[in-house]
Parts: structure tokens; C-alpha cells; sequence
């Protein structure tokens, strides 16, 4: 459904619903009143007119016209400006047109609308034929497809592994297997076999979910397609969602098109063997001397050296320096994520020393700026997949999550070496024992949300910790060694050298690990969190305080269901009768004392006391007291403890009992195989070689990963750091070094420059003033050289320098600094409502914003739900590992920054700012074009905006010329200028 707006009292009542039919996909529009009498009409749906449906646009126009003189009326559908349905009614609803309206929701969640809206407008009037037929003509010239969403094929055969495979094996394949004697002609054991169907046609049709009848059938919506069939089992919600996804996405199916679903059960491993020449970033590191150039200027600084080595075999021109005010421009918000100010800009434009001394001057500044962490955080917490709540099911809130979010943007602010960084987040807790003081051994507490920050799913803990701890090595597995370790869960990675041996070897890893919950939709407390100070003696005190309020929890909800709710239900129904049959006599009594009805009334009553107290009687009188009383006090008893915790708990980590884990055949935790010995990738380290004898094992794999001849993980985030001031990795798969990913484009530059941050002791600070003093940073990013264009366009080689756009945060950011409400300081913890107070669920999950002028780091983030802004502009999803950011250009993007809120406060107090800056309008233009762009005005540009100036003054609408007032022209300008390109992205 699309549209709307309900009376409270009649779901269906009062709105306006634009909905697919079940059966044929077709459309209905439909007009309710606030009694029963609607308009419909039925409209067909331009996708199933194509043959091969482009998943372009269409424009809907609905026009209902009622008649003045009688209730009647005629309601027409236009698709693409021309008519295409009219059909009259005859009873014209009346519909409350107050309260909200809102759009792109549907009542069902069985079946949710598909698609994307590019514009939604309601009009007080019928508009003509030929009015909707150039609404239609001018917006389909702004349509774009360009889609925000666009995962790398990477990405979607590790969904596919980890999301399809497994309930393709466990739920399909036994029963649809193509064979003549099957129960159906449909086979699910490949994707031909899909795609080629049943008797029904096609059961998925790629980039197509709505229209595949593989989801009709797990819907359960078809008339006889209904899987699986038998009434009550069903696949969950999570599980439709991934279908869809997964066939929007293009049902990708990694290997041939008949490559079969099922895997050989697990005896040995028969995946793929390592071969050096392939899986090169499992191997050492080959450091190679920096070739000499033969132009000098590119020998002062070892990176250029490889770069110009490699430009020179293209043949390729290089773009000469950018100028200062580029620079520095393009190193603080590189850095920090916010523009310079004008009297920075100034400073480093009028230094008299060379430009390189200069410019490190400059960024020895901005690396030692509290700006720094806070940027380079949000890019951490990115690959972290940092939320505040904990996803699925109700998205409950976490309250202390901000606490690592702060971690590590402190850690990052001293240079914390990357190797311990990395240990903290992963092994904290048991770093803390060896901790020389109290705070240290919280912080190292609170690193550990790497861990416990990990995806919770479904209902319950006990049903889905294993699709938590998949998510904990997903997200080490590509965000600390790049590789899709994942993959291996249910089979041999069919691409890299990982047996699934070696993914259950670390499962057991994080079996043996303690996760902490805010609750479940069926278990409401929280349960398993720590004390903030791993080293106090109130550990065991903590973990007695939450296994108390979880036996409360669970005597409330669960030890006595079996009997007691039927019990309270009767008894809730029958109290119901009796009280209303009371006020019944008591009003009859009042009006008719002599009424011969009374009697019969007074019987009834007694009766039903009767019933009621059979009700309370059940098992006796310790029933009535445990009803009663026993659960009131259970649950008081729970409240009082959530309100006055003995001290402080974190969203952290700690050691369970320590277990090996099996083999899940197929990815089924209920279909155990051999079990493993805790270990790490074997064609790293032999298994024979991983000596865990006590503990979970964090603490061995923390140093195992960070071990200085570790051949994935001072690659991989040497090669992030590169695609954050480049634009592109050297490595462009950023978070997959395996065989799918992409070669290295300089890989004798890779291993040196891993070496060297290796050497100067994983300085994360000294990679980055590393990166930016050489001369490839500096270069201009202007397309200079046409014939470098032609045989470079992508710049492979480093030609140039890549222009790039400002991510989601960075755009918050620099606007509300720009124009003066920034505020600097740090803010504490969200205000979430106590959890005790609170119950999240499917139907009512979380959902606030928080909204308010710190940086867009401190912002609350969920995982359900997106930011309004930041959603729009890119931001991850926060539901799993993301190495690198779509940058997408939608027109949804425009339409918010004409029409945002934001946008004209933003714009209103930089008017003010510019006002007030300057006397005049020429030196106020000037002014703008510094504080915003970094650069003086061009003439041209200066006359242009005169102009515009002089014109907005002469239309009726413009106010007071007074420097005292906000001037309506300034407003303008500065929404236009705030807009701009040219502030949007990094030259």
C-alpha cells in the first residue's frame, strides 16, 4: 500500500490504499469513508505489460471528481499521461481530512509493497487530461535509475551462502527435485532449475521478487502454490525478506547455473586448495626497493616511487599540485570530515615556508584535532557495524552502546596502535586481568562491543545465538582480514582456501564466548551484561543480580503458562460478565425498583460469583495466592531491581564454559557432523600448530590476527586507509582479498607500504601523513589530459587526483558548521527510557532520533530503521560489515535539499552570519565563498550573484533592506550556495 490515513476505530476506515492484487499483480486504488461506503478502480500494472520488464518508473494519476448536485461522482486512472480506466460510483464517501497522511507503509506485514517512490504529490483539485499529461512529460526528464542500493556480486553470493542456501537444503530441496515420480515437476536444486519453473511457469524471475512466484509460494498468497504446505509451518519473516532481497538482487548463485544447492555431507575436506599465484594475500608479504623515477621530485617520498613506476608503463601524463587552497580543503575534511575555517585557510595559503613543509604542518595540526577521531571513528564504525540497538525483532535499544562508539573514537584520537586496537575490541575483558589500573580495565571492557555489538535475531536467545556468532566472524572476517569467511558455514568455500573445518574451528571460538542481551520479544529483561569494571569483585555479584531478574522474567512468562494463562483467561472473561451484570442491577435497581427483571438478574450474579470464584479455587487456595498476589510481587520484585542496579553494566563480553564445536551439516545447528578443535585458518597457521588448552579462545585469536607477519590483516586496513583519501583501494573489493575480489592494481606498493606500517609500529596517525605528503595526494583532481582520460577515465594509475563526495555524516556536519550551530563537545548516552519501563516487539519495534547539533557520530543509530538524512545520503547499513559506502545520485537527494526543514534553518542562520560578517554586499559575497569554498570568488561568479542579488530586491515578496534582519535575498543565496556541488564534494 502507498497511502494512509485511518480512523483509529475501523483500520480501513478513512483511507486511501493503492495496493497489488494477490493473484494476477495488477493494481487497485481504493477510497474509504469513514462508514463503509469506497471508491475502487482497477488499474493494470505497466511491469507485467513487458516482456522483459527495465524496472523504470511509471507515473500513477488518480483523479475523483464528485458530482455538486447528487452523491455521485467519477473516478479515472492515468498511467504515463494517458487515461487508462473510468468507472463511476455512486455513493460518494466522506472522509475526515485532518491528521497525517502517510505513504509507502502497508497494513499487511505478509505482503509489503516493492518499489521505490521518486515523488508523491495530493491535490485539492481534479487536474485535466492534459495537465497530468505534463506532469508526467517534465518528471520523467529528472528520473534516474541509478538504485541506492548496489551490493558487489561479492556480497550477494556471500548472502546467498549464508541466507538462501541453507533453507533451500533444509526446506526445498527434499521434496522439489525435478524427478518424474516427485510430487511436483518444479526442481529447486540450482538456479536453471528455477528459473525454468513448475506447471505455474517461472518460480523466480531475477530483479523481480513481486512478480516470482517462489514468493507467492512462501507468502503463502497463491491460490495453490502454498510452501511449505503444511498450515502452521511457515518460513519466518526474516527468512521471506532475504528471498526477497535475494531475487531483487538478481538471485545470484554462485558457480554455473546448474551448479547443484546441497553440499556432500562433511567428511573431509575436498574445497579449494591453496595455490600462491591465486591466493596471493594469504602469503607473505614481498617487499620489494622503490623503483627510482627519472624525474627527481617523484623519488622523495617511496610511494610516489611505485606509482610513477607504474604511470610510466600507461604512458600516462601526470596532473600538476593542486593549489593551497585545495589542499587544505581536501586534508581536513579527508581527516576530519569538516571544511577549514577561513582563518586555517589564510594561515597555510600565506606561509612563506614551501608548500610540503607547509602542508605537513598542516597536517600534524588536523591529526592532533579531537575532529580526527570522530571522522576516522565513523569509518571504523562502519566496519564495526555499530548500532544502537540490537536488530529484528522489536530492534530493542542498547543503552550503554555509546560507550564503545566513544572508545573508539578516544583510542583512535591517541593513535592507538592498530594491533591493539584490534586485540581490545576482540579479547578486552581478558587483556583487563593484566591491567595496571581500574579505568584501563574498563575501557578494555568496553572495547569488546566489536564482539558483543554482533546482529540478535528472532525471538528468543536460545533460537538464534548461532546466527549471532555468524554475524561476530562475518564481520571479522571481512572487516579485520577481508575475506568472506562466511561463505565456509555451510560447505568448503567454493573460492578461497577456507575448509568449513576451519569456520567452525572459530565458531567454537564464540560458542565458548558470553553474549550479553537487551532482551527478546519473549524474554523482556536484559540478561548475561557486565560490570563496567572487569577487575572489581562484583562480577559474580552482577551476574547473580541478572540471572535473579531472568528467573523473575522467566516465572512470570513462562514456568507457569501451561496452566495458569487458560486459568486467567476464564477468570478474566467470566470477572468481565460479572462486573457488567452488576451495573446492569444497579442501574435497574435505581430506575425500575420494582422491575420483575431483578430477580433473574440477582441469580445470574450469583452464578457468575460462583464461576469466578471456581476460577480462583483451582488447586486450591495456593492458586488464588500465587495469582493473585505471588505474580504481582514477582513482577514488583523484578521492577525494583532494574531501577537500582548494585552498579554500573556495559553491553560487553566475558568467557563461558569453554567447548569445541560441530560441524553444522549444511549450516544446520540441528544437523550436527564431526566436531572441530578451536583453531584459525588453517592454510595460515596448521590446526595441529593453534594451542588452545583453556578459555574461549579470543584472547589467542585476538593475538593471532595482529601477529606482525599476519599476511591478511595489515594489508586489508592499509588498503582502506589508501581508499579513504583515494576514492579506491588498492585493492578496490575492500573487505574481499580472495579469489571474487579484485587483484591488487600496485601490489609491490601494497606489501611496502604494510611493511612500513608494520614497522613504525601499526601507527594508523603516521599511514595517513605518510599517504598525504606524498605527491600523488597533492596532485589536482581537474580532468587535465584528454588522452590520459581516454586510456585511464577510472584513474587506475593515479594521474590525477579523484574527486569524491562527501559522506552522509560529513554533509550534516559541514552545513551545521558552516552556519554556526555545530556544537563540539561530546554528549553522554541517548535518553532511551529505562528498559524496565519499556516492551519493544515485531509490531512496535524502537524508533527515535534523537535529533540535535553534536556531530553526526553521536546521532543515535538503529539498525531497523535509517536516519532520514543520513539514509538518504549513503549511510551504512548498519546490519552488517561495510568497508566501503555506495555514493548514489537519486533524486530524492535534490528534492530534500529543496524542501528540507534543515536545509532552510541551516540556510537561515548562515544568513544571519553573513549579514552580521560583513557591511556590505560585495565583501559579504566574498565573505560566503571563503567560509564555504576555501577560495576567493571568481568575477564572474561575484557579478552573477549581484545580479541575483538586485533582481530578488526588486520582486513584491523581498523584505526590508536592514542589516539588522535576516534579508531574504541572503536566505536565498545561501540555500543555493549551501547546496552546491562544489560544497558537497572533496576536490
Amino acid at each position: 500500500s502507498i497511502f494512509y490515513k485511518a480512523d483509529a476505530s475501523g483500520f480501513t476506515r478513512n483511507s486511501i490504499w493503492l495496493y497489488r492484487k494477490r493473484q494476477d499483480g495488477n493494481l487497485l486504488f481504493t477510497l474509504q469513508g469513514r462508514s463503509d461506503e469506497l471508491i475502487r478502480i482497477a488499474i493494470d500494472n505497466p511491469a507485467l505489460l513487458q516482456v522483459q520488464n527495465s524496472r523504470t518508473f511509471h507515473h500513477l494519476a488518480i483523479t475523483v471528481k464528485r458530482s455538486t448536485e447528487k452523491n455521485t461522482g467519477k473516478v479515472t486512472a492515468f498511467i504515463d499521461g494517458k487515461q487508462v480506466n473510468q468507472t463511476l460510483f455512486t455513493a460518494s464517501p466522506t472522509v475526515n481530512n485532518s491528521g497525517d497522511l502517510f505513504f509507502g507503509n502497508n497494513h499487511q506485514l505478509s505482503s509489503p509493497w516493492e518499489g521505490r517512490l521518486d515523488e508523491f504529490a495530493i491535490y485539492d483539485k481534479v487536474l485535466k487530461a492534459d495537465r497530468i499529461q505534463e506532469h508526467y512529460e517534465a518528471g520523467k526528464k529528472s528520473l534516474t535509475h541509478e538504485v541506492t542500493r548496489n551490493p558487489s556480486t561479492e556480497e550477494k553470493e556471500a548472502f546467498f551462502e549464508t541466507r538462501i542456501r541453507p533453507v533451500l537444503v533444509e526446506r526445498c530441496v527434499t521434496c522439489h527435485t525435478g524427478e518424474p515420480d516427485a510430487d511436483s515437476p518444479l526442481a529447486t536444486d540450482s538456479r536453471n532449475a528455477l528459473l525454468t519453473g513448475g506447471e505455474y511457469g517461472p518460480a523466480v524471475i531475477p530483479f523481480r521478487a513481486e512478480d516470482s512466484l517462489l514468493i507467492a509460494a512462501i507468502q503463502k498468497t497463491h491460490k495453490e502454490l502454498r510452501m511449505p504446505p503444511d498450515d502452521g509451518d511457515e518460513l519466518t519473516r526474516k527468512e521471506i525478506q532475504d528471498f526477497y532481497r535475494w531475487i531483487n538482487d538478481g538471485a545470484v548463485w554462485p558457480g554455473s547455473m546448474d551448479t547443484p544447492v546441497a553440499a556432500k555431507e562433511h567428511n573431509e575436506s575436498t574445497g579449494v586448495q591453496y595455490t600462491p599465484e591465486l591466493d596471493w594475500a594469504f602469503s607473505p608479504r614481498e617487499v620489494t626497493e622503490p623503483p627510482l623515477s627519472p624525474d627527481p621530485k617523484w623519488n622523495t617520498n617511496p610511494i610516489d616511487q611505485f606509482v610513477d613506476a607504474a604511470r610510466r608503463t600507461k604512458k600516462l601524463p601526470f596532473n600538476p599540485r593542486a593549489t593551497r587552497n585545495t589542499l587544505i580543503r581536501r586534508a581536513t575534511l579527508d581527516l576530519t570530515g569538516l571544511p577549514p575555517t577561513r582563518e586555517e585557510v589564510h594561515a597555510f595559503v600565506t606561509d612563506n615556508t614551501e608548500t610540503q613543509v607547509a602542508f605537513a604542518k598542516v597536517i600534524d595540526r588536523l591529526l592532533q584535532s579531537p575532529m580526527y577521531g570522530e571522522r576516522q571513528g565513523r569509518l571504523w564504525l562502519d566496519i564495526a557495524r555499530y548500532a544502537d540497538t540490537q536488530g529484528d525483532v522489536g530492534d530493542i535499544p542498547i543503552h550503554s552502546a555509546y560507550r564503545y562508539r566513544n572508545w573508539v573514537i578516544n583510542a583512535l584520537n591517541r593513535d592507538m596502535p592498530y594491533n591493539a586496537f584490534i586485540q581490545a575490541q576482540i579479547a578486552g575483558d581478558l587483556l583487563a586481568v593484566d591491567s595496571s589500573n581500574s579505568e584501563q580495565a574498563k575501557d578494555l571492557n568496553v572495547a569488546t562491543g566489536f564482539i558483543s555489538l554482533s546482529r540478535r535475531f528472532g525471538n528468543r536467545k536460545a533460537d538464534s545465538l548461532h546466527m549471532t556468532i555468524e554475524d561476530t566472524l562475518d564481520t571479522i572476517g571481512r572487516g579485520v582480514m577481508g575475506i568472506t569467511l562466511r561463505c565456509a558455514r555451510c560447505h568448503d568455500h567454493k573460492f578461497d582456501p577456507i575448509p568449513t573445518a576451519d569456520y567452525y574451528g572459530m565458531y567454537g571460538i564464540f560458542r565458548s564466548t558470553v553474549y550479553p542481551w537487551m532482551g527478546m520479544s519473549d524474554e523482556k529483561s536484559p540478561f548475561d551484561l557486565n560490570p563496567i569494571d572487569p577487575l572489581s569483585s562484583s562480577t559474580s555479584e552482577g551476574k547473580a543480580y541478572w540471572e535473579l531478574i531472568a528467573r523473575y522474567e522467566y516465572q512470570i512468562n513462562n514456568h507457569h503458562r501451561p496452566w495458569l494463562k487458560p486459568t486467567l483467561d476464564a477468570f478474566k472473561k467470566t470477572d468481565t460478565e460479572f462486573k457488567q451484570r452488576q451495573a446492569e442491577l444497579a442501574e435497574l435497581e435505581k430506575s425500575s425498583p420494582d422491575s420483575e427483571e431483578i430477580p433473574a438478574l440477582r441469580s445470574a450474579i450469583e452464578e457468575l460469583q460462583q464461576q469466578r470464584d471456581d476460577h480462583l479455587n483451582f488447586r486450591s487456595g495456593a492458586f488464588r495466592e500465587l495469582m493473585l498476589h505471588g505474580l504481582a510481587w514477582i513482577r514488583s520484585e523484578k521492577d525494583q531491581l532494574g531501577k537500582n542496579p548494585p552498579f554500573e553494566f556495559v553491553f560487553s563480553v566475558r568467557d563461558g564454559d569453554a567447548a569445541d564445536s560441530p560441524i553444522h551439516l549444511r549450516g544446520n545447528p540441528e544437523n550436527p557432523g564431526q566436531t572441530v578443535p578451536r583453531h584459525f585458518l588453517s592454510t595460515i597457521t596448521p590446526v595441529a600448530e593453534t594451542k588452545i588448552t583453556a578459555g574461549s579462545g579470543r584472547l589467542q585469536l585476538a593475538t593471532w590476527l595482529t601477529r606482525d607477519d599476519h599476511p591478511l590483516t595489515p594489508r586489508v586496513v592499509v588498503n582502506r586507509i589508501w581508499a579513504q583519501h583515494f576514492g579506491r583501494g588498492i585493492v578496490e573489493s575492500l573487505d574481499n582479498f580472495g579469489r571474487q575480489g579484485k587483484r591488487p592494481t600496485h601490489p609491490e606498493l601494497l606489501d611496502w607500504l604494510t611493511e612500513s606500517f608494520v614497522t613504525n609500529g601499526w601507527s594508523i596517525k603516521a599511514l595517513h601523513r605518510q599517504i598525504m605528503l606524498s605527491q600523488t595526494y597533492q596532485l589536482s583532481s581537474l580532468d587535465e589530459s584528454q588522452e590520459a582520460l581516454l586510456t585511464d577515465p577510472d584513474n587506475v594509475y593515479l594521474w590525477r587526483f579523484s574527486r569524491q563526495r562527501l559522506d552522509a555524516e560529513s554533509i550534516r556536519d559541514s552545513i551545521l558548521f558552516t552556519s554556526g550551530q555545530l556544537d563540539l563537545t561530546q554528549p553522554g548516552a541517548h535518553p532511551l527510557d529505562p528498559w524496565y519501563n519499556t516492551r519493544y516487539n515485531l509490531n512496535t519495534p524502537f524508533h527515535k532520533e534523537y535529533d540535535h547539533n553534536h556531530r553526526s557520530v553521536y546521532l543515535i543509530t538503529q539498525r531497523i530503521f535509517r536516519h532520514s538524512l543520513l539514509g538518504l545520503f549513503d549511510s551504512p547499513d548498519t546490519n552488517s560489515s561495510t568497508a566501503s559506502r555506495n555514493s548514489s545520485n537519486v533524486p530524492a537527494q535534490a528534492l530534500f535539499l529543496m524542501n528540507s526543514k534543515f536545509i532552510e534553518n541551516q540556510s537561515h542562520a548562515l544568513a544571519v552570519r553573513t549579514v552580521n560578517a560583513r557591511p556590505d554586499d560585495d565583501s559579504r559575497i566574498r565573505w560566503l565563498f571563503e567560509h564555504l569554498y576555501s577560495r576567493d570568488i571568481e568575477s564572474d561568479e561575484l557579478t552573477a550573484i549581484m545580479q541575483f542579488l538586485k533582481s530578488y530586491r526588486q520582486t513584491p515578496t523581498s523584505g526590508p533592506v536592514s542589516s539588522a534582519t535576516v534579508l531574504p535575498e541572503y536566505l536565498a543565496l545561501c540555500r543555493v550556495l549551501l547546496t552546491s556541488n562544489e560544497f558537497f564534494y572533496i576536490d
